[in-house]
C-alpha cells in the first residue's frame, strides 16, 4: 500500500458545502438547512478520494462568491422573519447578541477586539433606512459579517506544530467531522469548563457525537465516496428488465446497508462477508426473493452474496449492460478494498469489451486483458482474479450457473499477504471475503481511508504507525467501526497540530 500523497497540513480548513450549510442552520437556529446550500459552487472532483480534502475543497473566488451571496439573502430572509431573533436566543443587547452569535459562529469565544468591531457594525447596521428595529438591522449587519468572516467558513486551529489544539478546536474538529456541523451552545459552554483539555473528556465527548444519528450519516458519507454510490443516480443499462425506476431503490439499499453496519457496531469483516442487506420491491426479482416486500427490507440474501459487493446495487453499477464485467469489480476491490499499488499503469476500467456472443465474459476479458496484454500482467494477475469471483453474477447482479452455455467459472488466485509471498487460491466470492477479512492489507487500507476522510488531507510515510495501529484493531475478532473512530480520535494525528513531513 502505497502512502504517498501530499499533504498541505493547512491550519485553516474550508468548510465543506454540507458542513457550511449546517453550521449556518446551527448559529441561526433555522428550522431548516439553508435552501441556499444548492447555490454554491461545487468544489473540483476527482482530486482526492474524498471531497473534504485539503486539496480537493478550497475557497476559490467562485465558491467566495456564491457563499457570500448566500449569506446577503440568508441575513435578509433572518431580517424579514419576526421570529428570526427569538429562535436565535441570542438577547436582545447587542453586547449580549455578538458574544453569543459569534461564539457560535466562530467555534470559540470573541477577542474583545472582534467584539468593538461587531459592535460598530452593529451601529452601522441600525442606523440604516427600513422598516425594521434598530436592534434587527443591526443584527442583520451582524450576522452577514460573522457568516462571512474567514473564522466561521474555516476550521482554524492556531497550535504550533507538534502541539495540542485547544478545547474549542478539538471539539470543533470533532464535530464537524462526527455530526456536520458547529458545536452545538452546550459542546462550547463544556470547552469553556475545559472539559476538553484532557483526552479523557476528548474520548467521552466523542462517545456521545458517536452515538448521534448524524454520525451514521458520516459512515454513509465515507463509504459512498469510496464506493461510488453516486453513480447509481444516473445509471443506464440496455437490458429490458433495467428500468431507471431502480437508481433511487439501489442507493438508497447501499446507504441502508453502511448504516446497518455502523449501528450495529459491526467493521469490515461485515462489510465483506455478511449475507445481510437491503430489498426493495423493484430489487427483489434481481435476488429472486418472493413476495416482493412492499418497501426496503433488511433480509438475509443467502451464502453466495457475501458481503456488500455481492449485492445487487454493486454487481448492476459496474456490469457490462447484462453482462458481467469482471474489470470494474475486480479493479473497486483492488483500489478502494486493498489500496493495492499496481505494477503499471492498467487500461481504462470504464472501457466497455468488444461484444463477444460465443464467448464467455470471463474469456472476452481473459482474450482483451489477459497476460501480455497489459505489462507485467496487471490485469492478468491483479484486476481481472478479483473480478472472476463474482462470474456466478451476470451485470444485473443476478446469479446464474451457466453464460454463454458453458458453466461459469469462479476460480482464480490473488497474490494476499497471507499467501506467504505465493497467491491465495479461491472459488467464488464468499471464499475470497473470507481470505480478504484476514488479509493484512484490507485492515490497513480501511484504516489509511478512515484517516484521510477524518483528518482531511493526504496519508503518508509519516503516518505508518498510525495506520499500523488501526490495522491493528481492525484484524481483531469483533472490531467495530465506531472503535476505529475511537482509537483515531486518542491519536496526536488527531488531537495535536500536524508536523510536516520532512520528506515532502
Amino acid at each position: 500500500m502505497a502512502l504517498n500523497g501530499n499533504p498541505l497540513y493547512l491550519s485553516e480548513v474550508p468548510l465543506t458545502s454540507l458542513r457550511w450549510a449546517r453550521s449556518v442552520q446551527e448559529v441561526l437556529r433555522m428550522e431548516a438547512l439553508p435552501s441556499q446550500l444548492e447555490s454554491l459552487v461545487p468544489p473540483p472532483s476527482g482530486i482526492a478520494t474524498f471531497t473534504n480534502n485539503e486539496r480537493a475543497f478550497w475557497m476559490d473566488e467562485p465558491l467566495r462568491e456564491s457563499k457570500r451571496l448566500a449569506v446577503a439573502e440568508i441575513a435578509a430572509e433572518q431580517l424579514a422573519d419576526a421570529n428570526a431573533l427569538v429562535r436565535m436566543d441570542a438577547g436582545t443587547e447587542a453586547g449580549s447578541f455578538i458574544r453569543t452569535l459569534g461564539r457560535r459562529a466562530f467555534r470559540r469565544p470573541l477577542t474583545e477586539a472582534e467584539v468593538e468591531e461587531c459592535l460598530l457594525l452593529f451601529e452601522t447596521g441600525a442606523s440604516l433606512e427600513g422598516d425594521q428595529t434598530d436592534f434587527e438591522k443591526g443584527a442583520s449587519v451582524v450576522i452577514e459579517a460573522l457568516l462571512n468572516s474567514q473564522n466561521f467558513n474555516y476550521r482554524i486551529e492556531s497550535a504550533a506544530p507538534g502541539e495540542r489544539l485547544s478545547g474549542y478546536e478539538i471539539i470543533a474538529k470533532l464535530s464537524l467531522w462526527l455530526t456536520d456541523t458547529t458545536p452545538s451552545d452546550a459542546l462550547l459552554d463544556r470547552a469553556a469548563a475545559g472539559e476538553f483539555d484532557t483526552q479523557d473528556g476528548v474520548t467521552a465527548v466523542a462517545n456521545e457525537l458517536l452515538t448521534d444519528p448524524r454520525a451514521s450519516e458520516m459512515v454513509v458519507d465515507i463509504f459512498s465516496q469510496l464506493y461510488l454510490f453516486s453513480h447509481l443516480e444516473n445509471l443506464a443499462k440496455s437490458d429490458p428488465v433495467y428500468t431507471e425506476a431502480l437508481n433511487p431503490e439501489l442507493l438508497e439499499s447501499s446507504e441502508l446497508f453502511f448504516q446497518y453496519i455502523y449501528e450495529n457496531d459491526f467493521g469490515i469483516r461485515e462489510i465483506l462477508t455478511s449475507t445481510h442487506g437491503y430489498v426493495g420491491p423493484l430489487m427483489a426479482p434481481f435476488y429472486e426473493i418472493t413476495p416482493a416486500p412492499t418497501e426496503l427490507t433488511l433480509l438475509d440474501l443467502g451464502p453466495e452474496r457475501a458481503g456488500y459487493f455481492s449485492q445487487v446495487p454493486n454487481l448492476m453499477l459496474r456490469g457490462d449492460g447484462s453482462h458481467s464485467d469482471p474489470i470494474r469489480r475486480g479493479g473497486v476491490l483492488l483500489l478502494r478494498v486493498l489500496c493495492a499499488e499496481m505494477p503499471s499503469d492498467p487500461i481504462d476500467l470504464e472501457a466497455p469489451l468488444p461484444p463477444a456472443p460465443d464467448l464467455t465474459d470471463r474469456q472476452r476479458v481473459d482474450a482483451t486483458t489477459g497476460e501480455g496484454t497489459c505489462g507485467q500482467g496487471c490485469h492478468s494477475g491483479y484486476i481481472n482474479p478479483l473480478g472472476f469471483a463474482f462470474e456466478n453474477f451476470d451485470g444485473l447482479g443476478r446469479l446464474r450457473d451457466l453464460d454463454a452455455g458453458q458453466p461459469v467459472d469462479t476460480r482464480a488466485a490473488y497474490p494476499l499477504e497471507i499467501g506467504n509471498g505465493f497467491s491465495v487460491v479461491f472459488d467464488g466470492a464468499p471464499e475470497l471475503m473470507s481470505l480478504m477479512i484476514e488479509s493484512r492489507e484490507v485492515h490497513a487500507c480501511l484504516g489509511k481511508n478512515v484517516a484521510e476522510y477524518a483528518l482531511q488531507r493526504d496519508i503518508v510515510s509519516s503516518d505508518q504507525p498510525l495506520i499500523d495501529e488501526l490495522a491493528d484493531l481492525s484484524q481483531a475478532e469483533g472490531a467495530s467501526l465506531r472503535e476505529m473512530f475511537l482509537a483515531l480520535i486518542q491519536t496526536p494525528a488527531f488531537h495535536s497540530r500536524p508536523v510536516v513531513d520532512p520528506d515532502l
